[in-house]
């Protein structure tokens, strides 16, 4: 009954925003142009589905590595910011300020200082790196201080402390900024294409051709791109979920019956 109503109540949701979105162009009074229905632009995805379809796997194919750089990397100075309280009170006011500073003033310099494709990919890293990087921070900064108690008195190396404590202690953590940082490598792809990409092979990313489409006036295919680009995000977070599931679900408490139950009884 549960697993039956999660998925029916997010399709009866998404009836009621198909329905509104019917509702809205005669109500508004909005052009096609303005405002296209949904099998407006159903018909529109199948008729440039040939420009989609790669310019989909080239866009996913620069979100996953900028991801893949950002969990590297983010992972890596997480460790080592926790290793040595200095250099975390040193380095990472410095992250947040590359975080804090607008895309729109980076790309430009980005678009010079690099060729279109390492371009696209640095902005894709450069969105993903900070939700990962904080989440392993504060994940390998929350064992339990008990624990650390108890490694420091038996002589623990580091390195023992980091792989049978802080590392399983932080995994929920680490997992969940993945799933906010694969949503965010799809949309920093998507914009870097449109600042920076270009067509190669007469192929280009979904960025490029949802400009291509905007400059053309086809609103329904320009929608098109973007509901590929939105499946594909869906795809690249469920991949995550599925991965957090596989290593949380036989011992950490977000998946344990007596959850299940009081959600059950709340609901």
């Amino acid at each position: 009954m549960s697993r039956l109503r999660s998925i029916a109540l997010p399709l009866l949701f998404g009836l009621l925003l198909l329905g509104s979105w019917y509702a809205a162009r005669p109500i508004t009074g909005f052009t096609r142009f303005a405002l296209p229905y949904p099998h407006e632009v159903a018909l529109a995805m199948r008729a440039h589905w040939r420009e989609l379809m790669p310019a989909a796997l080239r866009t996913l194919h620069t979100a996953g590595t900028g991801f893949a750089g950002a969990l590297a990397l983010g992972m890596a100075l997480a460790v080592l910011m926790t290793s040595r309280p200095t250099l975390r009170r040193m380095i990472y006011p410095w992250v947040l300020v590359l975080q804090m500073m607008p895309l729109v003033v980076l790309i430009p310099l980005i678009v010079l200082w690099m060729d279109s494709f390492r371009a696209v990919l640095f902005i894709a890293f450069l969105i993903a790196f900070f939700p990962i990087t904080a989440s392993a921070v504060q994940g390998l900064r929350s064992a339990d201080p008990a624990a650390l108690e108890l490694f420091h008195l038996h002589r623990a190396s580091w390195w023992q402390e980091l792989r049978h404590l802080r590392l399983p202690t932080a995994l929920p953590y680490i997992l969940t900024g993945a799933q906010i940082s694969a949503s965010l490598a799809i949309v920093g792809a998507l914009t870097g294409e449109m600042f920076a990409g270009q067509v190669a092979d007469g192929r280009g990313g979904l960025g490029y051709w949802i400009i291509l489409y905007r400059a053309e006036g086809d609103t329904a295919a320009m929608l098109g791109a973007g509901m590929s680009a939105c499946a594909m995000g869906f795809a690249f977070v469920g991949v995550v979920q599925l991965l957090r599931r596989r290593l949380l679900s036989r011992w950490h408490e977000s998946f344990s019956p007596r959850q299940e139950q009081l959600r059950r009884l709340r609901s």
